[in-house]
């Protein structure tokens, strides 16, 4: 497996999770978390499995590069699409900076469940805050904001 591209990346997580994927988990996934995003029924073992695959087979990914597949991934409306972002997110944490935190929250705030919120927010978004005193500043804020799941990260 070679993702050597945004979409390359893309694909290789479609094929895994379409192989992985179950109608009827996807129908109870869909189901538990009143989502209108699409689902292959996978479960959260193997979309970490796939992650880790990609990641072994790129150590060395760049952070231009890990935003590049994570967006790509995002384009979508796949839970598990996002999810693998997410798992990327979290898996080259160290790559992300405090500047990084107002795409982040973009996620956040394009998130149609409190189960990717609440993954970006406890395994992404809080280490990149609690590196640097000045991204803390950021939370009251955050507290206050219109968007219901900001809020919730600010948490």
């Amino acid at each position: 497996m070679t993702a050597s591209t945004p979409k390359a990346a893309r694909r290789f997580f479609e094929r895994r999770y379409r192989e992985a994927g179950s109608v009827a988990r996807a129908a109870a996934g869909k189901a538990y978390l009143k989502s209108d995003l699409r689902f292959y029924g996978t479960t959260v073992p193997e979309i970490r499995r796939a992650v880790s695959d990609l990641a072994r087979e790129h150590p060395d990914l760049t952070r231009t590069d890990l935003r590049r597949i994570v967006d790509e991934l995002w384009s979508t409306e796949s839970y598990e699409l996002r999810s693998a972002g997410i798992a990327l997110l979290s898996r080259y944490a160290d790559r992300l900076e405090e500047r990084d935190l107002p795409w982040l929250l973009g996620f956040v705030r394009r998130s149609k469940t409190w189960a990717h919120v609440d993954w970006l927010a406890a395994d992404v978004i809080g280490g990149v805050v609690g590196e640097s005193r000045s991204a803390l500043r950021r939370l009251p804020a955050w507290a206050r904001d219109e968007n219901f799941w900001v809020r919730r990260t600010a948490l």
